[in-house]
């Protein structure tokens, strides 16, 4: 997923190391009686696979426009309704690029609530942080930083159809063109949708976004923002996770706030939703925004504890 973040050092408190073992403690306050969704985790790593397999998913290249597509077909494959939001959207040098959000509904028994999942499916046109400065102008491959939420969200489209909830999944264009050190040109997409949201009334109970889900190994503090404008979800997701057996990765600590497509929801739409997003005491990973983020890093065992335990919340929420 994700382009530069840029921090607002709003809370931070010690993180415990990032073994992915249970504590003895951990492992018996797994509840029994959560009833854990279906979760595939080996799928959504053939999901993450495949997009990567398009190669960089820049905006306006042909890798993206092919990946587009093939989210599009897959979601009206997996049973929903799809409509394209597409219009340009303008850098802060006051270049166009043309934006293409896919919105894909699940209307389930229970229509008077809703749900929206949200994920980017652009990646980086530049490794501004790989250590080989003479690739840093290279587009990145993105495993982690945009196609495993897309991959999460659409296993989780595959395990929802037909069920009560309804459920919105919002996969967003144009997230990752910001520069470093700057707040500008980022969630470019989230920025658009988000608009379209506020304009024409549209409402959701409450929304999740996923980014960068699974890297071997990640950890998942809370955002503040996400504790800000979405606290009851946002404590919900993480003791949820404890409960079914998680909580090694999903770590009770709160973090610094996020420049991320969650903070255009939570201010432009009104939308409270929390942002499930890898980083630690150590940042987002030593391949962020580098050629490292290839599916060498991509663990099933991470995408499936995220994935379970979000599509767990949603289904009990």
């Amino acid at each position: 997923m994700i382009r530069y973040k840029f921090f607002f050092l709003v809370l931070i408190t010690t993180l415990v190391g990032c073994t992915r073992h249970k504590t003895t403690a951990e492992a018996q306050e797994v509840n029994p009686t959560v009833t854990v969704a279906t979760f595939n985790g080996d799928s959504a790593y053939a999901y993450c696979q495949k997009q990567v397999d398009f190669g960089p998913r820049v905006p306006e290249s042909n890798a993206h426009r092919q990946c587009a597509e093939w989210i599009i077909n897959t979601c009206k494959r997996l049973g929903a309704q799809v409509s394209i939001q597409q219009a340009p959207v303008t850098l802060a040098d006051g270049k166009k690029i043309n934006c293409k959000n896919i919105i894909s509904s699940i209307t389930g028994t229970d229509s008077l609530h809703k749900v929206v999942v949200m994920a980017h499916y652009d990646t980086r046109p530049w490794a501004d942080q790989d250590p080989n400065t003479n690739r840093r102008e290279e587009p990145i491959l993105g495993a982690n930083d945009g196609a495993s939420g897309v991959a999460i969200m659409l296993e989780m489209l595959r395990n929802t159809t037909g069920k009560d909830k309804s459920i919105d999944f919002v996969f967003v264009d144009v997230e990752d063109m910001g520069k470093r050190n700057s707040d500008k040109d980022w969630c470019l997409g989230s920025e658009l949708w988000s608009q379209w949201a506020k304009e024409s009334g549209y409402h959701a109970d409450y929304g999740i976004l996923l980014d960068m889900v699974g890297a071997e190994g990640a950890t998942f503090a809370k955002e503040a923002y996400s504790m800000r404008y979405a606290p009851a979800v946002t404590s919900g997701i993480w003791h949820l996770a404890k409960q079914i057996g998680h909580g090694d990765i999903f770590r009770e600590t709160t973090l610094g706030a996020i420049t991320d497509d969650h903070e255009k929801v939570n201010l432009i739409a009104g939308i409270p939703m929390a942002d499930v997003i890898q980083y630690d005491e150590h940042g987002f990973g030593y391949y962020w925004h580098t050629h490292a983020d290839d599916m060498r890093n991509i663990s099933t065992q991470t995408l499936q504890a995220v994935g379970e335990t979000v599509l767990t919340y949603i289904m009990t929420h």
